[in-house]
């Protein structure tokens, strides 16, 4: 099994993200509350959430509205590929492909850093993040 190691360290920094974040016992209130920075070519990304699994469904309910969770599309893909190895042994894809989605994410440009875009849901291959910290939701 090959396993993106660039995908691994984003693993381990959600991990890490979740479990200092995690609420104290009486309060029920995080100690700290952390969001994760990438660096790209492009920027900086700041995102509240990062998710590595897939989803089972591509569709959620968010007070009354739907909406499409683009983290579907690695099941999708996954999907094909499966398909596609079963029709031709020698089918091999290039490249690693592994993608991180991120919720609530607000790209700055690194070119002016006054213009930013905020995206409820932004799926980004592994692979164009260059770096990455933390930082504490309100400061």
């Amino acid at each position: 099994m090959r396993v993106s190691s660039k995908f691994l360290t984003i693993s381990m920094l959600q991990s890490f993200i979740m479990k200092i974040s995690e609420p104290a016992s009486e309060s029920n209130q995080p100690l700290n509350d952390f969001k994760a920075i990438l660096l790209t070519n492009l920027g900086q990304i700041e995102a509240e959430k990062i998710t590595l699994d897939t989803p089972e469904s591509h569709v959620r309910n968010d007070n009354g509205k739907v909406t499409i969770d683009l983290s579907f599309i690695a099941t999708m893909k996954g999907n094909y590929l499966d398909q596609e190895k079963k029709k031709d042994e020698q089918f091999e894809l290039i490249g690693d492909g592994s993608t991180v989605t991120l919720e609530n994410a607000t790209l700055i440009l690194a070119s002016n850093p006054n213009i930013q875009q905020h995206y409820h849901q932004l799926v980004l291959f592994s692979d164009q993040i260059i770096g990455f910290s933390i930082t504490n939701k309100m400061g």
